[in-house]
């Protein structure tokens, strides 16, 4: 027994994390969180069984139907409108050749986003949506948003300087504090911890 426990200590498992497909999966989760698609009557209950964010708990319907609620709206998902202005931006964007597939393509006609590569994610999360995203959703959301496109260009430069990196992780600290406070926690999976 105190062999293995020997043993355990001197065995060094590193662990490589592969930023391109975590990136994939934060793009996605925020897509899909910011589009409504994670925005359920489940989250909205765990909200309230948590105790957080009193304001987008479920609420009795108005004309006190029994057993209907009303949904209200919350600031870090995209209104209709909203989502048409982001997609269009997405579809009449011209971009460089081979900078990324055509993203006119991933626009479906239901409204949504679909068919993307990794590398497609990694320039929406570099490039694009700081940009398509500017002027849409409520102020707090959309800069936490920024902030974690920001965080991700800095880790995925070709060129680091090792004496940035306190400065890195203030940055990540910071953003995944702004994540907290304006996304519900159905956001933060595995990949948003790693």
């Amino acid at each position: 027994n105190m062999l293995s426990v020997v043993c355990m200590q001197k065995l060094l498992i590193n662990h490589v994390l592969d930023p391109m497909h975590t990136e994939k999966n934060i793009a996605q989760n925020l897509i899909h969180t910011t589009s409504g698609k994670k925005d359920t009557t489940a989250v909205r209950n765990d909200m309230e069984a948590e105790g957080i964010h009193e304001q987008l708990w479920m609420k009795p319907h108005p004309n006190n139907k029994k057993d209907h609620f009303v949904k209200p709206k919350a600031p870090y998902v995209m209104s209709k409108p909203e989502l048409e202005k982001f997609l269009g931006t997405l579809k009449n964007l011209k971009v460089p050749t081979d900078f990324g597939s055509s993203l006119a393509k991933c626009v479906r006609a239901s409204n949504k986003l679909a068919g993307l590569k990794s590398h497609d994610y990694h320039c929406l999360m570099q490039q694009i949506l700081p940009l398509a995203l500017k002027d849409l959703m409520a102020a707090g959301p959309r800069m936490a948003i920024i902030s974690v496109c920001r965080v991700w260009r800095k880790i995925c430069c070709k060129v680091w300087d090792p004496s940035t990196k306190e400065e890195l992780m203030t940055d990540v600290a910071h953003t995944l504090c702004a994540l907290e406070m304006h996304f519900p926690a159905s956001f933060f999976d595995v990949m948003t911890h790693l």
